[in-house]
């Protein structure tokens, strides 16, 4: 699993309370037990959709996104918590930056605290360039860069996706669970191209970190053909990497319970 952006977030805003001031901050002067003063924050998410291998896909983002911020509010309530979707329908890759220039200069509140957080891909380094001169935090957790580290160039840049390619990671983490033989099914419908990709890069990579695998493509998301792929499953291995579209997991995971192999002897990633 990658790293919590929620954690991320709130460094930012530790550091944040130590800087900000009335003309750029809202705040409600609130006594604490000791007498001093305290400022309350009103801190806005905004969700910019995925824009750079597919259509905006806010379904990625806004359950993860309202689920955090809905514990936020359990664990600070003394400050206000909310996010906001920038739904641009037809929007395409080149439009991101323009869209995020329309938002500062036209919806957002300068008394509150906005974080922008998105999937990202290509674009992200675009965006880490424009919010860096607007002092707004971004954090992105599928488009990375080397030049992050940068403070200078990077100033609000932050992103919880590691920067090793993707087989990398799939090799340490089965190596690190001593996962050694594993069955791979690739989803063969017509938007699984990004997965198609991930599964060659993947497996590519699984020859060379002594990870022993089966792979097979099939139309999951039409859910045909899942029962005999699980009986295949079965006999050889315990751990199975699916590539895919959602639609394609639930159709594993229902064929999974009728097949009683949800009981904790089966992994699925």
């Amino acid at each position: 699993m990658l790293p919590n952006p929620v954690c991320y977030t709130l460094l930012w805003l530790w550091s944040l309370l130590g800087k900000a001031t009335a003309s750029t901050i809202t705040q409600v002067p609130t006594l604490t037990a000791i007498g001093t003063v305290k400022p309350t924050l009103h801190i806005e998410f905004i969700l910019t959709g995925f824009f750079g291998c597919f259509p905006p896909g806010t379904t990625f983002q806004q359950t993860a996104v309202a689920t955090a911020v809905k514990r936020l509010r359990g664990l600070y309530p003394k400050h206000h918590w909310t996010w906001t979707l920038l739904d641009e329908q037809n929007a395409t890759p080149g439009d991101i930056n323009v869209i995020l220039a329309q938002w500062y200069y036209h919806r957002r509140n300068p008394n509150w605290v906005h974080i922008v957080v998105g999937l990202a891909c290509l674009e992200a380094l675009p965006m880490s360039d424009l919010l860096g001169n607007y002092d707004v935090l971004l954090i992105t957790s599928g488009g990375s860069d080397r030049l992050m580290r940068d403070r200078q160039r990077c100033p609000t840049f932050l992103s919880t996706t590691p920067y090793a390619q993707s087989g990398a990671v799939v090799c340490s983490l089965l190596n690190a669970l001593n996962w050694t033989t594993v069955f791979i099914g690739l989803d063969s419908q017509p938007k699984a191209s990004y997965h198609q990709f991930s599964f060659s890069q993947i497996t590519a990579k699984l020859v060379d970190c002594g990870v022993t695998f089966t792979a097979t493509t099939a139309p999951f998301s039409a859910g045909s053909s899942i029962s005999r792929i699980l009986m295949e499953f079965k006999r050889k291995s315990r751990v199975f990497l699916y590539f895919g579209e959602p639609p394609g997991l639930r159709n594993l995971l229902v064929a999974a319970v009728e097949f009683k192999m949800t009981h904790g002897d089966y992994v699925r990633v």
